[in-house]
């Protein structure tokens, strides 16, 4: 087989995969092709992409152990996942209008008040990915603690807890396109059904599962979720607070 030049990493290969960076040999891209990457991507059920979609669906902590504990391959990765999912929901809320950190029931009778609550709803609304990683360090941090003698890190957790979040991001979306998202009852249910499915997917991690350790979970959740809406909460008050000097 005559040799080649690797236009990914630049090394002479004479086989027909790279050994430095393992990618085939270049060739024209062909109609053909395009369809091959389309099916793989999108419709071939052994895809990454779709493999950790439908898990996180029905076994949620099958994806979080097995990717902890090697099988990385198999699966799409937490953090390009997560935007994906994050980044349809923002686009989804775009195109139907909805804002999803709404501060207009904070109602004020100053109006650089609520000028000032308008400036900081769009600021977070233009942060919700940062703010989702964050959400997903604390209650990864929580994790930790509560479960400090079992073997996976924080770090490791921190793959979990944003899966976890951002997964649920896609029942955010149907609540977005049904148009029920910002009614104060959906919302409550929602954030609900969100503390529901991170106790299942979460307490899977640490075998064998049991009674007290969906309670330590519950915990870990719930403490998580509370200093993120008293930091949240906290921001907003200092806005109110310093525009009224």
């Amino acid at each position: 087989m005559q040799s080649f030049t690797c236009q990914n990493c630049g090394a002479t290969v004479e086989a027909k995969f790279c050994g430095q960076c393992g990618q085939k040999k270049q060739e024209r891209i062909t109609l053909g092709q395009v369809g091959d990457d389309v099916y793989s991507g999108l419709i071939d059920f052994e895809s990454p992409f779709l493999k950790t979609l439908y898990f996180l669906t029905v076994n949620p902590s099958k994806v979080y152990v097995e990717y902890l504990d090697g099988a990385r391959k198999r699966y799409f990765s937490p953090v390009r996942y997560s935007i994906w999912i994050m980044t349809l929901m923002i686009a989804i809320a775009a195109m139907t209008d909805t804002v999803i950190v709404d501060l207009s029931q904070l109602e004020s009778n100053a109006p650089e008040l609520e000028t000032q609550l308008a400036r900081f709803q769009a600021i977070i609304n233009s942060l919700l990915i940062p703010l989702y990683f964050a959400s997903a360090c604390l209650t990864a941090g929580f994790l930790r603690f509560v479960f400090r003698n079992e073997k996976y890190t924080f770090a490791e957790l921190f793959y979990p807890a944003l899966l976890n979040i951002s997964h649920f991001c896609l029942v955010y979306c149907i609540a977005i396109l049904l148009g029920v998202f910002q009614n104060a009852w959906s919302q409550l249910l929602l954030t609900v059904l969100s503390v529901v499915y991170m106790c299942w997917g979460l307490t899977g991690i640490f075998r064998p599962v049991s009674g007290k350790k969906y309670l330590k979970s519950f915990i870990a959740i719930v403490l998580g979720l509370a200093v993120y809406m008293l930091a949240f909460a906290f921001l907003s008050f200092s806005i109110g607070y310093f525009s009224l000097l």
